[in-house]
């Protein structure tokens, strides 16, 4: 995978479908996970651990790949999310910080 994008597998015993659940922490805090349709057919459908699913990635894939390819051209194309940006600045400034702490006591 690239762009630091993980994929896991969960299997459940109540479930004879597994989950696949797909993260980029560089880039979302968010989850997507792929799952088995629950109308009776044989699709499958991408759901988010929290928040809604955005509206590029919404419907029934009739394949896991399709669904695979369609959430890994979603975190690529994706810019980061606030939330990631904000844990960006808090640890440069806390770095700078230990930083200048050091060269006071020196």
């Amino acid at each position: 995978m690239d762009d630091n994008i993980t994929r896991e597998l969960i299997y459940s015993k109540d479930q004879s479908y597994p989950k696949v659940v797909f993260s980029c922490p560089d880039k979302c805090k968010q989850s997507l996970t792929i799952k088995k349709s629950n109308d009776g057919f044989s699709f499958v459908e991408i759901a988010a651990d929290v928040g809604s699913l955005p509206k590029i990635l919404e419907g029934k894939y009739h394949r896991e790949v399709m669904a695979e390819k369609a959430i890994l051209q979603y975190f690529r194309n994706m810019k980061p999310t606030v939330a990631v940006r904000r844990e960006e600045v808090h640890a440069r400034v806390d770095e700078r910080k230990k930083k200048k702490k050091l060269s006071e006591a020196s």
